[in-house]
């Protein structure tokens, strides 16, 4: 069973640094308004990178177990590590910078539609 584990997320590791590259190219796109789409969408892609650096730290790391380290497995961990810095302070903030535009947005449009039907 280990084995298959194991193996699984070698296959996982090799494209791990390719998808995430990915995702912090099309976040900034987004934040940067060059590409148009749902925030919300890469909100869900970032809790499922967190979920697999979960569960490939606590799979391949745990106490019960002989440990080796593979040049995916040092990938992974140092990706971990920059992923966890970003989302500590950069993207959240911008999250929450985000989230606000979209809120003052919404209230902006709906007194201009208000003031012109009252005009």
């Amino acid at each position: 069973m280990q084995q298959i584990v194991d193996s699984s997320f070698q296959i996982f590791g090799k494209y791990f640094q390719s998808v995430n590259t990915l995702f912090y190219v099309l976040y900034g796109l987004a934040v940067l308004g060059i590409a148009a789409f749902n925030i919300e969408y890469l909100m869900i892609f970032k809790t499922i990178i967190h979920s697999f650096i979960c569960l490939f730290l606590i799979v391949r790391f745990h106490p019960y177990r002989e440990h080796t380290l593979s040049r995916y497995d040092s990938n992974i961990i140092f990706s971990a590590a920059i992923i966890l810095l970003l989302n500590m302070g950069i993207i959240d903030t911008i999250y929450g910078y985000v989230e606000k535009y979209k809120i003052e947005k919404r209230v902006t449009n709906i007194i201009e539609l208000t003031n012109k039907l009252h005009e």
